[in-house]
């Protein structure tokens, strides 16, 4: 029996879903008391705090759905993600009430208000009919499921470094969102400038923070971005080519791993231009192009 496609939809809605609503609903509590102690605000101000962004993320479902409605869901979530990284990254600099009323109240409230709730139920409620409610029930449990992993977070954060720290981190996971958006549809120029940006704000944010990754774990990361980046098929096409070509090839791979990279290309390079007169001999038949009709 075939795997319903629309339950992968359930899973990807639930990954955004509770890493989208989670980091700040749960986060502004467990920061409260280091934020009152270093702003010196009472209790009360940040519960009327947290009470606007409550506020914000539900009044504000209405608009998201004549949004969804007009523009698609991954758009919309695009736009509520990029509302939600620059109000926890201000928030991360608040210094009075009101900053904190504005950034995480307003920015923050809406943002998620625009990329979680409604949107994250849309596939739910789109590709089911028999098992809609147990589909939309499946993605509403991300919230309470991901707020175990944001907690210990939460704590983290407070132990070994502070609560400005974990909203920048939670700033540069919205992004993460945003581009997870992009990634799964977002081929327009646009999408290549947000990828652009939430790379940069990547590697100038959290360069501080590799020394706290394992050695072990990079080096595993650095060899699966390898591997992706071997094209079996063109490996394959040049095999069909005569063997000037074959031995370019393997000759830049040995000179890549015994000396790095530019050594490796520039030597093909030198090597091509030297010797393509000699021993470049015309492609085989099972390679040539054929030739566009004229008809």
């Amino acid at each position: 029996m075939r795997f319903f496609y629309g339950w992968w939809l359930v899973g990807f809605a639930w990954i955004l879903y509770g890493f989208g609503a989670a980091p700040g609903y749960y986060s502004w509590s467990f920061f409260s008391p280091e934020i009152i102690d270093e702003l010196d605000l009472t209790r009360a101000q940040t519960g009327a705090v947290f009470g606007l962004f409550t506020f914000m993320f539900n009044s504000i479902a209405p608009v998201t759905g004549l949004a969804i409605a007009r523009w698609g869901t991954r758009r919309v979530m695009v736009v509520g993600n990029l509302f939600t990284a620059p109000g926890c990254w201000l928030l991360s600099g608040a210094g009075s009430l009101w900053e904190c009323l504005v950034y995480f109240g307003i920015l923050v409230g809406a943002g998620i208000g625009l990329s979680t709730i409604v949107p994250c139920q849309a596939p739910a409620t789109s590709w089911f009919t028999k098992y809609r409610a147990r589909a939309v029930a499946a993605v509403l449990t991300a919230g309470g499921m991901a707020g175990v992993l944001v907690t210990w977070f939460d704590r983290v954060m407070v132990q070994e470094y502070s609560w400005r720290t974990g909203w920048q981190i939670i700033a540069v996971l919205s992004l993460a969102r945003t581009a997870t958006n992009i990634k799964c549809g977002g081929m327009t120029p646009l999408a290549g400038i947000l990828k652009c940006w939430l790379k940069l704000a990547m590697a100038f944010f959290l360069a501080a923070y590799l020394d706290l990754v394992p050695m072990a774990c990079i080096a595993g990361i650095l060899a699966y971005v390898a591997l992706n980046m071997v094209k079996w098929d063109e490996i394959k096409q040049v095999h069909k080519m005569n063997r000037f070509h074959i031995f370019l090839m393997y000759q830049t791979a040995v000179v890549v791993l015994l000396k790095d990279f530019l050594s490796g290309v520039l030597l093909a390079i030198i090597l091509y231009a030297l010797l393509n007169r000699f021993f470049d001999k015309p492609e085989s038949p099972e390679t040539a192009q054929p030739e566009a009709s004229t008809t």
